[in-house]
């Protein structure tokens, strides 16, 4: 019993030592049936991320949620390619609101981003908020300690899922 604790105390010091930050290949959407891919070129800018409590992300910043969005558009073929600059679009992804469970039972997490498209004259053609909510059972990860980073995670790729999904509706 006496070797179990100390394990379940190394484990927990070591989690807590070696930081958290969200995986981006996990928030990545590796492929889905879109109903148009754009044959242009797009921009990407996340803003949001900074005005949350870091501490109660899991290492969430707008910085790794736009690699996992840039990663997801390539992997889908929403866009013909993801550009820095002088691209035929901007895609702008902001995070409006996160919001945490407060219970140690089951997680449900809400996500809630506003995605605006513009033209290379600035001009809005395209914009939808995206709500995404993503429930961590208790009993599936029991024994996981960075539970919380993997919901967040898992919330995050099904936020991007829906805003590409969206975004592919949408005829360019």
């Amino acid at each position: 019993m006496k070797n179990i604790i100390s394990i379940l105390i190394i484990s927990v010091s070591i989690s807590f030592l070696t930081g958290c930050g969200s995986n981006v290949k996990k928030m990545t959407v590796s492929d889905m049936s879109l109903e148009n891919k754009h044959p242009y070129s797009v921009q990407l800018e996340t803003t949001g991320w900074e005005k949350i409590d870091k501490l109660q992300t899991s290492g969430l910043t707008n910085e790794r949620y736009s690699k996992s969005l840039a990663n997801s558009i390539n992997n889908t073929g929403l866009f013909k390619e993801v550009l820095a600059d002088n691209a035929n679009y901007k895609l702008k992804v902001e995070v409006v609101q996160h919001v945490l469970p407060g219970h140690i039972g089951d997680f449900v997490l809400k996500a809630s981003t506003k995605w605006q498209l513009t033209d290379s004259q600035n001009k809005v053609v395209w914009t939808q908020t995206i709500d995404s909510a993503y429930t961590s059972k208790l009993i599936d990860e029991v024994t996981t300690f960075d539970r919380l980073q993997k919901a967040n995670e898992n919330l995050i790729k099904l936020n991007i899922e829906e805003g590409i999904k969206r975004l592919s509706q949408y005829k360019l």
